[in-house]
């Protein structure tokens, strides 16, 4: 079976102008395309249509304050840009995972996977960069950093769990197994995920790489010979630069990449967050929402993680 994919390259579809944009864009208007097989089940399921990201395929339902469980957010949330569907494979992951250019895919390392219409450089100089998140030079050699920190991923949703990265910088424990969730829904047809850091990991981070405050995360959701990438902000919950010094938080959502991949099956979801560098030399007050992802900092404890 022949299908075709919608590429985006180095620029992400808003949702913003998801919605004003008329659907034509949104039809097999292909500039790729990529031999599929059928395959059955939900983990990995492929199918004979591939179209491009679309308004309402992945939300933040709720967002919690960790230790009460307290709603913060009073409705949906729409993710903010998307990059898909792509061809092959979401890799290479990091190696150094510290944010820096060409280390991981997110950060402008071409594509690893080599099929027909797919492989080099998808994301440019790093994905998710519009105003007001820029790239900064994390480890001071001249060259701006996209910041993606890669988390870990689900291989088979709904069968298997999370699976966290080992290692950032050149330290371990980081990142817990517990941090994210996925399970189908089959009533509703949709995917329901959480990503929980729990109380200790601001505690953590700080012992190891120094005090730091993200300003989004990402989802990549894989099927088969394709994928897109979904991400969230700090704007998006009233903040431009969130602040590690509130409590921890989590985030819930649902995703239906049905639309996109033309079936509801996934191969894995990978968990990103990024780290902004000096864009927040200028901390807003009481900004606490995105302070779940303090996992990676900045300072001479940054360059001491690269050792």
């Amino acid at each position: 079976m022949t299908a075709q994919v919608l590429l985006l390259g180095a620029c992400p579809l808003t949702s913003e102008h998801i919605m004003k944009t008329s659907a034509k864009y949104f039809t097999l208007s292909a500039v790729a395309l990529i031999s599929l097989s059928s395959a059955s089940a939900f983990a990995g399921t492929v199918s004979t249509t591939l179209n491009g990201c679309a308004s309402g395929n992945v939300t933040v339902t709720t967002v919690t304050v960790a230790s009460t469980q307290t709603v913060i957010n009073a409705a949906p949330i729409n993710f903010k840009s998307c990059y898909g569907a792509f061809a092959g494979n979401d890799t290479p992951y990091p190696t150094t995972n510290l944010g820096y250019f060409n280390d991981g895919l997110l950060n402008g390392q071409n594509q690893k996977w080599q099929g027909p219409g797919t492989g080099g450089d998808l994301f440019g100089n790093g994905a998710f960069l519009a105003s007001p998140y820029s790239a900064y030079d994390l480890n001071h050699d001249g060259i701006a950093d996209p910041g993606w920190i890669y988390l870990g991923k689900v291989d088979g949703p709904g069968t298997n769990g999370f699976e966290a990265v080992t290692k950032i910088g050149a330290y371990t424990g980081i990142v817990l197994d517990s941090f994210f969730s996925i399970s189908f829904d089959a009533t509703k047809g949709i995917w329901n995920w959480a990503f929980t850091p729990d109380l200790g990991v601001i505690a953590r981070a700080g012992v190891v790489l120094g005090d730091a405050y993200f300003d989004q995360f990402a989802l990549v959701f894989k099927q088969g010979n394709a994928f897109a990438a979904y991400n969230f902000t700090g704007q998006q919950f009233g903040f431009d630069h969130p602040t590690s010094a509130g409590p921890v938080l989590n985030f819930f959502g649902t995703a239906d990449l049905s639309p996109v991949f033309g079936s509801r099956g996934l191969s894995h979801v990978s968990l990103w967050a990024r780290d902004p560098g000096s864009d927040n030399s200028v901390p807003e007050p009481g900004t606490l929402v995105l302070s779940a992802l303090a996992l990676v900092g900045l300072g001479t404890r940054r360059r001491k993680a690269d050792k």
